[in-house]
């Protein structure tokens, strides 16, 4: 039986299967919802990770649930016999698509991919047909000018910090704004939270139609408060989201970082300039740091130890050798040169970073075995990652060592880590306190010394094999390029920071993924195609100087303590 046709309304079952969060089953439930309602005779079947999710879903399934069944499936490698994949992220479908992180586009082309291996005809067929249909209720009154959806993401999707929704919620509530928010803020206990009274994601959407704006992560929530119901009513909807968003209309924004999201909000008028406080908003304890001022003698020596300072120093990798934050922190300490051998130091505190210093299981094991052995000679030894990534060939998502777990500060230079987001250090070199003189070239070659660029017409070429001295020449000659060509992490994020287009040559490491802006990714035969799709990011600079800086503080703060 065709199941594109179905006139008899005869039973049939087709069962999909979505190893992601709740968000992600929330969308595979929409799409089920839509297909139930198109043909009755269809029974479906979803799997899930967890029987966890089964009692929200339930619920958004509505009167459809008697007829979608849900059932645990625990193994996120391989799923049940029969059912069809509905994640975003198989087969590397996201990584693949090409949209500028526009969800509903992105969505629709999953769900043809879907309906076409299940033999029916997608319910999902414009962008529009992703939001959840939810009635709207009898009554409705803008009861609260924002909701705030703070819920922490899983997938990666933005650098959570409880403290930049704190800082951000005593901005709008100094201007007197009701606010709503799904978790509960622990500087803010009285302000109502959903999480707190046990509302079912099925009431946030019927709430989220009280509500004139909306602030909030990617995450569950957020799929189910922009709905039929409630799509007229707001007035604007701010997705804070390292890659991608929900581009229905001008009403809807895409923010980078909670920076970007407080300048947009000034610039369209919702919040007022308020002068800035010296605690970084990344800060775990932001009220409390907001009372003191930056330290001006070094902590060294105050716990009677040395401070050791670990990255690669490779002389024939530039970016490996300007990456180390001991350059720019004003700090005390000595380098170690992990390609060297290393043994357990004798220290008070031990600072890893920068540079991609996750490369593969060689490496990232002698890092966690110097942490280790090191603790081992000094219990109260303090350990740093600054500004480290993941650099593993071949692989299309990050991963990270368990070790980083016993640290007492990370951050990482990949947007969207489990801990703190910071860019590689080397943003604060003096070389870009001046701004760049005017490109001379359309663009320029900059690639990786042991993966030359091939296939692309005469341009200006450089590599990334150069001496640490050379650093200002390097800039120069990326400067001359109105675009850089670069399959060289740092070759892209100078390039950003130069405030320059820059594209990604055949990108080999999954080190290209951790950057907190959207980049084009091309090769010998859409090269031309792609470099008309890029964009400049002339706030970048300022941002990532900002968020190192603030990460300075948190380290002056732990070797002091």
């Amino acid at each position: 039986m065709s199941k594109t046709r179905n006139p008899d309304n005869k039973s049939y079952s087709f069962a999909l299967w979505n190893r992601g969060h709740l968000g992600d089953c929330i969308i595979t439930l929409n799409f089920l919802r839509r297909c139930c309602r198109r043909d009755p005779g269809a029974a479906p079947v979803l799997y899930c990770r967890t029987a966890q999710y089964f009692h929200e879903l339930r619920l958004l399934a509505d009167a459809f649930a008697s007829r979608i069944e849900f059932r645990e499936w625990p193994n996120l490698q391989r799923g049940p016999r029969g059912a069809v994949d509905a994640w975003l992220g198989a087969d590397d479908f996201l990584f693949r698509h090409r949209s500028d992180g526009d969800y509903p586009l992105i969505y629709r082309d999953l769900f043809l991919k879907v309906s076409k291996a299940l033999g029916i005809q997608s319910p999902i067929e414009t962008p529009l047909d992703n939001l959840f249909e939810i009635p709207r209720p009898a009554s409705v009154r803008c009861d609260f000018d924002w909701l705030v959806i703070n819920a922490v993401p899983y997938s990666r999707q933005w650098a959570y910090n409880e403290a930049d929704f704190d800082y951000l919620v005593a901005r709008l509530l100094s201007q007197g704004d009701r606010i709503v928010t799904t978790h509960r803020l622990r500087h803010f206990p009285h302000i109502p939270s959903t999480w707190d009274l046990r509302l079912p994601l099925r009431t946030l959407a019927d709430l989220a139609c009280s509500c004139k704006r909306i602030i909030g992560i990617n995450t569950a929530p957020m799929h189910v408060a922009i709905n039929t119901a409630s799509f007229d009513s707001l007035q604007d909807v701010y997705a804070m989201d390292n890659r991608h968003y929900f581009a229905y209309d001008e009403r809807f924004h895409r923010c980078f970082s909670i920076y970007e999201l407080v300048s947009l909000l000034m610039r369209h008028g919702h919040l007022r300039p308020a002068e800035e406080r010296r605690f970084g908003l990344g800060s775990r304890n932001a009220p409390a740091a907001a009372k003191r001022e930056l330290p001006t003698k070094h902590p060294a020596e105050t716990r009677k130890g040395r401070i050791f300072w670990c990255h690669i120093d490779d002389p024939r990798n530039i970016g490996d050798q300007v990456a180390c934050p001991i350059d720019y922190a004003d700090l005390p300490g000595e380098r170690v040169d992990l390609t060297q051998p290393v043994g357990a130091l004798d220290a008070s505190a031990i600072v890893f970073g920068g540079g991609g210093l996750l490369h593969g299981d060689r490496l990232t094991s002698k890092i966690g075995r110097i942490a280790q052995a090191s603790r081992k000679l000094n219990p109260k030894l303090r350990l740093v990652a600054w500004g480290l990534g993941a650099n593993e060939h071949g692989r299309h998502s990050a991963r990270y060592p368990d070790f980083l777990k016993t640290f007492d500060l990370v951050g990482i230079r990949d947007y969207g880590n489990p801990w703190h987001y910071v860019p590689c250090p080397s943003c604060l070199h003096p070389v870009f306190d001046n701004p760049a003189s005017d490109p001379i070239y359309d663009f320029v070659i900059y690639e990786h010394f042991q993966v030359p660029i091939a296939g692309l017409p005469a341009a200006p070429v450089r590599t990334n094999n150069a001496d640490r001295r050379e650093f200002s020449d390097v800039i120069t000659f990326l400067a001359q390029g109105d675009c850089i060509i670069t399959n060289s992490f740092h070759g892209a994020y100078w390039g950003l920071l130069l405030g320059r287009k820059v594209l990604i040559f055949r990108p080999f490491s999954n080190r290209f993924l951790g950057f907190a802006r959207p980049l084009e990714y091309c090769d010998e035969s859409d090269w031309r195609e792609k470099l008309r799709r890029c964009a400049r990011y002339p706030d970048y600079l300022a941002e990532c100087r900002t968020i190192n800086r603030q990460f300075l503080f948190s380290v002056r703060t732990l070797l002091e303590d």
